[in-house]
This record gives C-alpha cells, structure tokens and sequence, in this order.
C-alpha cells in the first residue's frame, strides 16, 4: 500500500502518524487520570505539526468533537461516547490528511452515534480523506460516498450507498435476505 507514492505497510504508528495518517482504536482507551484536553494533547505533540502548536490544535481538536466544555474533566469520567469521540479528537489533534476510523459507532446509543456520525461528515470539509470501518451499515450509508463492502477477507462489493443497498451479495451477506415478493 502507498500513501503519497512511498510505501506504508510495515511502518511504525509514530512514523505513519508523522506522514499524516493515524487511526482510532475500536476500543477507546483514554489516559483516566488526565484531563481530556491533555489525553488530546498527547496526539498533537506526537503529531506532524510544530510542537508549539499543540495548544491550539488540540482546542480546535475539542471544539469540532463538542468535547470543548469538557477539556478540563478527568477521562475517566467520560461516557463511551465521549471516548470515541476523545479518541477521534486525538487523531484530529495530530493534523491528519488520511483517517482510519475504527468501529467509532460500535457500542454507541442513537444520540451517541448521531454525535459521532457528525464529526465524520466534517472531517472531509476540512480537507481528511477518511476510511472508516464499521459494522453499522446505517451509520455507513449516512456518511460514506463510496463504499467497499468485504466478506470474510474478500471484497464482495464497491460502489455508491444506493449501488451497495442493492447489491444481492451484499443483501445476503449484511442485510439480511430478502424476501420473495
């Protein structure tokens, strides 16, 4: 795999997250002891921005996950919620130009995961290409142009939300069989 020409397969995070890509975790896992505005300092300072510019990328990182009011509370006080969206705000701290989201809706009640599903629409406004991988295909139809469905390792389809909706392999494997009419 190549990400801007050079090959990526094998490297270490630190120095993927250094040519701009980095990923959540589908298991939030936040520094509980720490404020969140530190857990989200942590990825702006071992991102590829200046060091001094942590501060100002990590705020900007609160604000577009809506975790702003919350900068000063202990991580561990968070909801699930609040974690998937500290682990993208994170991610967002270390000035990403590719973002893998893993499983951000896993766990999440419909509030939690309108919130979540939010902050992805954003991130390509803001110039993120994002890969996200999910097994909530309503989450996916609502904020992927295109989408690559797999199936036990193997592609089984490719294509826009309402080309994948109606694929029969697609039908079959996730959705559910349907029905004579």
């Amino acid at each position: 795999m190549l990400f801007h020409g050079s090959p990526v397969q094998g490297q270490p995070p630190h120095r993927l997250v250094r040519r701009g890509i980095c990923h959540t975790h589908q298991i939030a896992r936040p520094f509980g002891e720490m404020s969140v505005r530190d857990n989200v300092l942590v990825g702006a300072y071992f991102g590829r921005m200046r060091r001094e510019a942590g501060p100002e990328r990590a705020d900007q990182a609160l604000a577009i996950t809506g975790l702003g009011r919350l900068a000063c509370a202990p991580a561990a006080q968070l909801t699930v919620g609040q974690r998937k969206l500290l682990e993208i705000a994170r991610v967002l701290a270390t000035g990403p130009e590719l973002v893998l989201l893993d499983e951000v809706c896993g766990g999440l009640n419909p509030a939690e995961t309108a919130q979540v599903l939010d902050v992805i629409r954003e991130l390509p406004r803001r110039g993120m290409t994002v890969i996200y991988i999910e097994h909530n295909m309503r989450a996916v139809m609502s904020v992927c142009s295109r989408i690559a469905v797999l199936n036990f390792g193997r592609k089984i389809a490719d294509g826009p939300p309402e080309a994948i909706a109606e694929d029969e392999q697609v039908i079959a494997a996730y959705l559910g069989r349907r029905q004579a009419t």
